[in-house]
């Protein structure tokens, strides 16, 4: 299990978006937290997430010690494909679970129409 996600994999895209993600939902709400408590201000989500694809995208540069100038202005770049590739996955994963959630909704008022309308038939 100590194979589960490896620093190499990190160099995946795939890979960087579902860590990038799932980094980012489970610590936004301690860092909105802590942001608030310092600045009264809230912290737009989009720089949190640039934050941590920072994070994914530098630790294998920096594990395998290729730090240069060019690793880091291509890093910088690359962060913000992954930002904006991190926050449209999110989007689109809610917009169809919401979508699913309505379409639910829809065919048990559907039922449930039909049922009255059969219970005053009778």
């Amino acid at each position: 299990m100590n194979k589960f996600i490896t620093i190499d994999m990190l160099n995946i895209y795939s890979i960087a978006v579902v860590v990038t993600v799932t980094l980012t939902e489970f610590f936004k709400d301690i860092a909105d937290h802590v942001i608030y408590k310092l600045f009264k201000r809230e912290l737009p989500t989009k720089y949190f997430v640039f934050f941590i694809a920072l994070l994914i995208i530098f630790i294998p540069i920096i594990h395998d010690k290729k730090l240069s100038f060019e690793s880091f202005f291509t890093g910088i770049i690359n962060a913000v494909f992954l930002t904006l590739a991190s926050m449209k996955s999110y989007e689109t994963v809610i917009e169809r679970a919401e979508d699913k959630k309505k379409q639910k909704k829809i065919i048990a008022d559907n039922e449930k129409q039909g049922q009255e309308e059969e219970s005053i038939m009778e």
